[in-house]
Formats: C-alpha cells, structure tokens, sequence
C-alpha cells in the first residue's frame, strides 16, 4: 500500500508541475502476473504443455505488459522446447531477450536449444552469458558440465546426419535443464 500511494504521489506531482510533459508519458504498473500467464505457469509446472501454450498464447493476443510479455516469452519458449519444437522455442527466447536483454534466464534457456540441436559453440556461448549474470546458478553449471560431456562424447567434427543437420545428442542422459522465473537452486 505504501508503495503505491508512493508512485500515486510522484505522479500526481510530475502531472502538477508538469501537465504537457507528464501527458506524453505512458504508466505502467504491474503488481501481478496477469491471468493468462498464471495459469499458463501452473500448467507448466503440472506438465500439461498445450494447455500452458494454449493460456500464454491467449495472453499475447489479449495485451501484456513488459514483464508479462517478457514472462511469457520465455515461458513459452520452455514449453516449446519440451515439446522439442526448437525453432519456436527460439523465436520466443529471442524475443525474450530483445525485451530484456541482461537477463540468464533467457540465455540459459537459448543455449538448452542450441545444444539439442547440436550446435555446441552457440550453446557454450549463450551458458557463458547467462554464467557471467548470474554467477551462482546452479541450473547453468549442471548444463555447461552437460554441454562439456557432450562435447567430449561427440567425434572431433561434427557429421551431417541424412536430414543435413548436425550431430545431436538423442538420450534423456543429455538433456539440459531450462530455467523459469519460478526457479533456480543457487548457492
């Protein structure tokens, strides 16, 4: 409550002093996850991936703000992923991170599909950016020890598979863990 009546005040002070320049200013504030992305999350956590599409799908099309945007990015780009469709789930992580660009959780997450679809130095490249936001994450240390024994498992060059695409690792053994807003074990 203090808080709000905080920012009511500041805005009530800058449209005062101010009237023109305050008009021109849009305000935005967001004390909770919008119902879509809620819902979304909750079936994501029970594992019903479609329905959890089917609710952040909604949410776009029904107007989010920034951090429900975001949110819902880059949940949606987890759930892509579980469903191992990549290029969606890299769509919604880009464009998670052109939204908010400093954050690991997206890069971890982009990494995580670089690595399924074999592409070891995108991958190493993405975990290092996310490691070097958030040093102590425990989610990204286990995935660059995964994408490190992956690489030494894999032969010296990489061969094309007969559908053209890279060498990819295909066992339960060698999958990464995605991150969410809803977790992370750090030390």
């Amino acid at each position: 409550m203090r808080l709000r009546l905080h920012v009511i005040a500041m805005i009530t002070g800058v449209m005062t002093l101010a009237p023109a320049v305050a008009a021109g200013y849009t305000y935005e504030i967001e004390l909770r996850n919008s119902q879509y992305v809620e819902r979304g999350r909750d079936f994501l956590k029970k594992g019903n991936i479609k329905a959890a599409i089917v609710q952040y799908e909604r949410g776009l099309r029904g107007g989010l703000g920034r951090t429900d945007l975001k949110d819902t990015h880059n949940d949606l780009c987890v759930a892509y992923y579980f469903l191992a469709e990549y290029q969606k789930a890299l769509d919604h992580c880009n464009n998670a991170i052109k939204l908010v660009p400093n954050h690991w959780v997206h890069y971890n997450n982009r990494a995580n599909i670089y690595l399924m679809q074999g592409d070891l130095k995108l991958a190493k490249k993405d975990y290092a950016k996310a490691l070097k936001l958030h040093p102590k994450s425990d989610v990204i240390e286990k995935n660059i020890a995964l994408a490190d024994r992956i690489e030494r498992t894999l032969p010296p060059v990489s061969r094309p598979m007969s559908s053209g695409k890279k060498d990819k690792p295909e066992t339960k053994d060698f999958f990464p863990e995605p991150a969410t807003m809803l977790m992370d074990r750090t030390k």
